[in-house]
């Protein structure tokens, strides 16, 4: 290995002077526009640098000077001393005060605002006085009938007997968001017997709303429609075309429908399961 590290050095020399001129010669070939953009781009973000700097510094620097004279200031004050005066002043003026002074300034007070309420009284037209005295007695007169009128009123009705409330069975009513619950499949083709034979078969098309007992066992059937018309149209027996027009055709093939959709939900470890299966219409195909 010694023997080899000075052919490695040479190796790296090498190398070195191969990139140095591989880099040499691409930016030989760029062009001089590109070039002088590229670094008048570079100045102009380092000129935006310098400035934005300096002018953070400034701002710094002004904020310590401002602080520095507020604290100048500070010192300059002596706020015991000027508490103390403030105080002085206070109780000087508090023991200045006399029973006499007291009472000639509640005086004066009282006396402007008896000034005051004579001169509106005389501004005021007396017939606007006496209309003002007619209407409150006529609304005092008026609001007292009120009273009477709706405490007899509630008198009478607490003297009806009291209604019991029913009681409310605990836990959510079985309607609770039924019909997030509910999917509606239209034109889905049900095989039935023209004849008592097997041979001439048609089918009925027929719209079915399910209800499920989970909004994810819905979402599930909506997902997998075809499968599902597939399904019932696969594994419900024919039946008559008579019959199942009748009320007991229906009831049959709604419990069937609702066994095969269970099933399939329960094939595919789904939580929920049909619990209503209702005939909305019925075309003959």
């Amino acid at each position: 290995m010694k023997k080899l590290e000075p052919i490695f050095d040479k190796l790296n020399l090498l190398l070195t002077a191969l990139f140095a001129k591989f880099g040499a010669f691409l930016s030989s070939l760029v062009p001089n526009k590109i070039k002088n953009f590229l670094s008048g781009t570079n100045k102009k973000i380092s000129d935006r640098k310098n400035n934005a700097k300096a002018k953070i510094q400034s701002r710094i620097q002004n904020q310590k000077q401002k602080i520095d004279v507020i604290k100048e200031k500070a010192k300059s004050v002596d706020v015991q001393a000027h508490v103390k005066e403030k105080t002085e002043k206070t109780i000087t003026w508090a023991k200045a005060l006399t029973f006499a002074k007291i009472s000639a300034a509640m005086s004066a007070v009282i006396l402007f605002l008896w000034h005051k309420l004579k001169f509106l009284l005389n501004q005021v037209n007396p017939n606007f006085v006496l209309s003002s005295l007619v209407v409150g007695s006529i609304g005092t007169v008026a609001g007292i009938q009120a009273f009477k009128s709706s405490r007899t009123i509630v008198e009478e009705v607490a003297k009806e007997p009291t209604r019991v409330v029913a009681s409310v069975p605990a836990g959510r009513a079985s309607y609770y968001k039924g019909v997030r619950k509910q999917i509606n499949i239209a034109d889905l083709k049900v095989p039935m017997y023209l004849k008592k034979d097997h041979k001439d078969m048609k089918s009925l098309r027929m719209e079915f709303v399910f209800e499920t007992t989970t909004r994810y066992s819905k979402m599930f059937i909506e997902k997998h429609e075809y499968e599902v018309r597939d399904r019932i149209f696969s594994e419900v027996e024919p039946m008559g075309a008579k019959f199942l027009l009748k009320p007991e055709g229906k009831d049959i093939i709604k419990r069937k429908i609702k066994k095969v959709l269970n099933e399939y939900l329960k094939e595919n470890n789904l939580q929920g399961e049909v619990k209503n299966v209702s005939v909305d219409n019925i075309i003959g195909g």
